[in-house]
């Protein structure tokens, strides 16, 4: 499922809208940050354990196993044992392909998730680090 649903400007539609950049916090997102620290805390917590996923030999079985259905699915190949029974309408078969399309994009939606949380945590600990940094400042000889 689109987690389209669950993002803050997903209900946006209008053209005028277009324009706006998602990964920059408006001002009221910032005070419900500051305000609710705990729930940004919570959703970084759950990320980390998505992206942890990239790695784990499991998650690399399972990986490949979507992709080869979803190879399956958008090649047509998933079809072969169907069509060859000689009962289907074109209309049948039509639906059955937009069947497999949509869920081959929900499959791909899904690994993408892995994908986009090892790139926001990552983000993250790079802004972590970049802070320290910049927070230790340059040090200074002392005069005697």
């Amino acid at each position: 499922m689109s987690d389209s649903f669950n993002h803050p400007m997903g209900a946006i539609r209008s053209s005028s809208l277009l324009h706006v950049d998602e990964e920059i916090d408006t001002a009221f997102q910032e005070a419900y940050k500051q305000e609710h620290p705990q729930e940004e805390n919570e959703d970084i917590r759950a990320m980390a354990k998505v992206a942890a996923l990239e790695n784990h030999p499991g998650w690399k079985i399972i990986r490949e196993k979507f992709l080869d259905r979803i190879e399956a699915y958008r090649s047509g190949f998933a079809l072969v044992d169907e069509i060859a029974n000689y009962n289907l309408t074109d209309a049948q078969i039509g639906q059955m392909t937009r069947n497999m399309h949509l869920i081959a994009g929900e499959l791909t939606g899904i690994l993408n998730e892995v994908t986009l949380a090892v790139e926001t945590v990552e983000g993250r600990k790079q802004e972590q680090r970049n802070g320290t940094r910049q927070n230790m400042g340059q040090r200074t000889q002392r005069q005697a």
